[in-house]
């Protein structure tokens, strides 16, 4: 005869293995997995920070050349190299008077311009520019800038039949460059830091 302490609902009753499992993780599996996710999340950020600087440089590149090859356009139309004639200045930056021949007459040199690109300098605004208004782009007497990637403004100067100098790129033609992501006018600060620095310019330069 079956023993009621053997059989449940007619079935033998099977023994009971009582074992601790032990549920989630120990604190430091946690730390591992932590710190995996923030190397492959660094990993990830440095290469769209690297991808994203890329793009930048491109399209910087790309607008110097657009903008020579504009003005280059202008000149077989028989106009001359704006601010020709003026002394140079390496602190002087002449791009209203190039957007004024290439944006501002019958012919419109360099296509449509994004008008978030387009700025006036402004004195109270953060590094002396500031993205131009609807009204100050179509107005013609206002002095305007192009900005490049990084929101610095383009820098234009005329070197044609004057003396060379150690800050022109060249004193044949005409200068025409981005200050790069830094901001900083390394070209008229090249000859002075030289012999003193061994850093690469981050300018981009026609």
């Amino acid at each position: 005869m079956r023993s009621l302490k053997t059989v449940q609902s007619g079935r033998w009753a099977r023994p009971r293995h009582h074992r601790s499992v032990t549920l989630g993780f120990t604190l430091v599996e946690l730390l591992i997995v932590i710190a995996i996710i923030a190397i492959i999340a660094s990993i990830v950020m440095g290469s769209m920070s690297i991808v994203a600087r890329k793009k930048d440089e491109t399209d910087t590149v790309a607008s110097i050349a657009m903008i020579s090859q504009a003005l280059d356009n202008y000149r077989l139309d028989g106009g001359g190299l704006p601010a020709r004639g003026k002394k140079h200045d390496p602190e002087r930056n002449d791009f209203p008077e190039l957007w004024k021949k290439l944006m501002e007459g019958t012919d419109q040199y360099l296509g449509n311009v994004s008008r978030q690109r387009i700025a006036i300098a402004d004195e109270e605004a953060d590094e002396g520019y500031r993205r131009a208004t609807r009204r100050e782009v179509d107005d013609p007497d206002t002095p305007k800038y192009l900005l490049d990637a990084w929101g610095n403004p383009f820098i234009y100067r005329c070197n044609k039949n004057l003396p060379p100098e150690e800050s022109m790129l060249n004193s044949r033609n005409f200068d025409l460059y981005s200050m790069g992501p830094n901001g900083i006018d390394e070209v008229i600060l090249g000859s002075e830091e030289d012999s003193e620095s061994e850093e690469e310019s981050d300018d981009f330069t026609n």
